[in-house]
């Protein structure tokens, strides 16, 4: 069943990823159980709620259209059926409301290996995505809820809060050209719920809910402050001694009387406009009218102006017969640089025919005699566009002294580099080749990503490596800096370079990662943390430098423009150091000047 409650923790994921999730991070897993829309079902009752064999087939149905359309990848999918939660002590509030059914799919993202090969869930952990027809809305407001009625309110996007703006750009949803024909809209997160993108189906785009007035808002403020009156007094009576019961009787008698003294105050303050449109100032006011007398206004300070909504009465009572009056689709659970996350979201704009399942319910004519059909396969993958690659790079390949040797001419404007590996950034972006401005040549930006060789070089015990790393103009100094990190895991060491400002010169760390390193002489770079890296600033409109690095035995040279910065007669445990792979890496970009360029990326022996 259907529970407000639940919160999937994908920080964890964000954070990082635990050892056996990389076995099958790239892996399509599939769901547990494939639904088909004619697997038999039953009506179900409980509480106040009889549903149909009807509406709950639907449920059926909407399973079927989503693994048809999103085949979960790096997690495990499950399809069930769900509606209106069950009635408990804690949420009496929810009894007023109308039918609500359909599916809840899930993608776990911490799995355990099964007995006999496979995957299963660890915990319940994960994405979520609904497809609820007469769906829920929003976040419910606690203070004018009650067994009777039921009111709400829809988060919505605050201009200064730049993560939740950039969720609602995510691979395009706020302009989507397929959504933007329903409503549809980003959610950010609220006091009980995570952050989530919600389509809404109904006929003619009508909204399923209106707005309610400032007079029905201040009733069922009265009617909230007389529910916890009689609460109060019930306990009262019920828990205090005799000496006790008086003076908490008295209290509570003059806090009763003047939170009604202030509701007919504002029932005067509002008499001439009480049919106006009702807003909070708080996404939970409360009855607490004593502290905050106006729940419009607030205090007369910066208070917000939410709107407060109730469900159409028009379309409610549709909603007890065996056709959906709205559909609401919703999902989310992590954030764009989660591989899993930004898989997921991609299949619901791009594969899902949001169309289809609107004409299914609403203009049925349009989709008479035809069967759902995704837009794109759910395991549908960019193809690799390679071009042909310069005759710079066809002469270093020739050479035999040329190990290595990468100036991304071979792979399209625009894409990640062919044959590297690269992961998102905050705005789920991966590296992509680029010209830089004021520049000719072709080059990798790296904004908040990490590239790493799919096939890793093998370095010779005495070898160079050099590459041409830039930056654009107005790089916001103090930024992350990049770090390039020759080897894997800790048989590795790093050269972290970030440039100066107005012409000054940038800086340099060479040394162990975050998680050590078991090749280099413990001590040997201790007391290097900063070194001065002249011509290496922000000033121009394009900023190159020749980064090369020299290792012979044990000693450890770093050039700048063939300028020796630093050597290191004693650098490596032992002279034979075999290392494997490149990784260029840059942990977060703030800004859209905040990214590296690097080109001509070349290992001699």
């Amino acid at each position: 069943m259907m529970n407000k409650y639940t919160v999937f923790l994908l920080s964890l994921l964000v954070a990082g990823t635990l050892p056996a999730q990389s076995e099958y991070a790239d892996q399509y897993l599939g769901w547990m159980k494939m639904v088909k829309a004619s697997d038999p079902v039953k009506p179900a009752s409980y509480d106040n709620r009889n549903f149909t064999v009807k509406q709950l087939a639907h449920a059926n149905l909407f399973s079927s259209w989503i693994q048809a359309s999103y085949t979960p990848k790096g997690g495990l999918g499950e399809a069930r059926k769900t509606a209106n939660e069950k009635l408990s002590p804690y949420n009496q509030y929810t009894r007023s409301l109308h039918p609500c059914y359909g599916a809840y799919l899930p993608t776990y993202v911490f799995l355990k290996k099964k007995t006999g090969g496979g995957w299963t869930p660890e915990n319940n952990l994960g994405l979520f995505l609904r497809f609820i027809a007469n769906g829920l809305i929003g976040d419910h407001v606690d203070v004018i809820c009650s067994p009777d009625n039921y009111y709400f309110y829809i988060p919505g996007l605050n201009p200064q809060d730049e993560h939740a703006n950039r969720m609602n750009r995510f691979l395009g949803f706020d302009t989507h050209p397929l959504l933007s024909q329903y409503i549809h809209y980003y959610q950010p997160a609220s006091i009980r719920y995570q952050g989530q993108y919600v389509a809404v189906l109904s006929k003619n785009n009508e909204r399923p809910w209106v707005q309610i007035t400032k007079k029905e808002m201040l009733e069922q403020l009265g009617k909230a402050i007389d529910r916890a009156h009689a609460e109060n007094l019930k306990k009262i009576n019920d828990d205090y001694d005799a000496k006790r019961k008086a003076e908490f009787l008295k209290n509570e008698t003059l806090l009763y009387n003047k939170r009604q003294q202030i509701l007919a105050g504002q029932f005067e303050k509002y008499k001439n406009r009480l049919d106006e449109k009702a807003t909070m100032y708080t996404e939970q006011p409360s009855i607490h009218l004593e502290n905050t007398p106006d729940l419009f206004e607030g205090n007369a300070g910066q208070n917000a102006r939410i709107p407060v909504y109730k469900y159409d009465p028009a379309k409610l009572s549709g909603t007890k017969t065996d056709t959906p009056q709205w559909i609401v689709i919703s999902w989310g659970g992590s954030q764009p640089e989660d591989n899993v996350f930004k898989h997921m979201h991609q299949s619901m704009l791009n594969n899902v025919d949001f169309t289809y399942i609107y004409n299914y319910f609403f203009d049925q004519a349009k989709t008479q005699g035809r069967n759902y059909l995704p837009l794109r396969s759910p395991t549908y993958s960019e193809p690799t566009v390679k071009v042909e690659e310069s005759a710079a790079s066809r002469k270093m390949k020739a050479d035999p002294s040329v190990l290595f040797f990468e100036d991304f001419s071979s792979t399209a404007p625009g894409k990640t580099p062919v044959n590297w590996k690269s992961d998102n950034n905050a705005n789920g972006e991966t590296a992509a080749t680029e010209q830089p401005a004021g520049n000719n040549s072709q080059w990798v930006a790296i904004k908040g990503n990490k590239l790493t060789q799919m096939n890793k070089s093998s370095f010779p015990e005495n070898f160079v490596f050099s590459c041409s790393i830039a930056v654009p103009e107005k790089f916001t100094w103090g930024a992350k800096r990049l770090t390039i990190k020759l080897g894997t895991d800790k048989a590795s060491f790093l050269i972290g370079l970030r440039p100066g400002f107005d012409g000054n010169p940038g800086s340099m760390y060479i040394g162990p990662d975050q998680y050590g390193s078991t090749i280099l002489l413990p001590g040997s770079l201790d007391k290097i943390k900063e070194i001065p890296v002249p011509d290496f600033s922000n000033n121009k409109a394009f900023n190159p430098i020749k980064l090369e690095v020299r290792k012979k035995g044990q000693s450890l040279e770093i050039l700048i423009n063939q300028t020796s910065a630093i050597h290191i007669a004693s650098a490596f445990i032992q002279s034979n150091v075999k290392l494997q792979g490149i990784e260029l890496a840059h942990s977060r970009s703030d800004a859209v000047s905040e990214k590296y360029y690097v080109t001509d990326i070349l290992l001699l022996q």
